[in-house]
């Protein structure tokens, strides 16, 4: 399986499940998550995604400057909306452009001159990679989510499983 058909069918997991889920547990609190939301925990999923989207052309890449849009972690079906953008962006984009991976691992009380900023080489696949990583992290926390108290969902057998997981359990079993 390439790339980008990974990364299709880990979206297309996030929206089925997404697409099942009452408005009212997708913003509840989940005490177990240190009562974030699913609704937050996908918000900050796709933000990632956006940021790889929005910084392409220009060859930066930031995930600390993400836009935190509240209507994504609030509103199940914008969600999904913006998910599907994000995957027909995925599936459009075949060109593996150099980018600039920016971080800034500073805290708030230091000025911005004084911050440790870092700049690192990248490339597009790579940050593909590291957001199906990254979004395998945070399904696998709405899956505690819903196995909390959302029994009427019916989740993919590997939401949540890493690719690598994946395949020691089948070659263990």
């Amino acid at each position: 399986m390439n790339l980008i058909t990974t990364a299709g069918n880990v979206l297309s997991q996030l929206d089925e499940v997404i697409g099942q889920l009452k408005p009212e547990d997708y913003t509840r609190p989940v005490k177990l998550l240190n009562n974030s939301t699913i609704g937050q925990h996908v918000r900050h999923t796709l933000e990632f995604f956006i940021c790889l989207m929005d910084g392409t052309p220009s060859g930066v890449v930031n995930y600390d400057n993400r836009r935190r849009d509240k209507m994504i972690e609030d509103d199940g079906d914008f969600a999904r909306q913006v998910l599907r953008g994000i995957g027909d962006f995925v599936k459009s984009h075949k060109e593996n452009s150099a980018l600039t991976l920016e971080a800034d691992f500073g805290s708030a009380e230091q000025p911005s001159n004084e911050r440790a900023m870092v700049r690192i080489p990248s490339n597009y696949l790579r940050e593909l990679v590291y957001n199906i990583e990254h979004a395998i992290h945070h399904m696998a926390l709405i899956r505690v989510a819903i196995n909390e108290f959302c029994g009427y969902v019916q989740l993919p057998e590997d939401f949540g499983v890493a690719s690598s997981t994946i395949r020691s359990r089948q070659t263990s079993s």
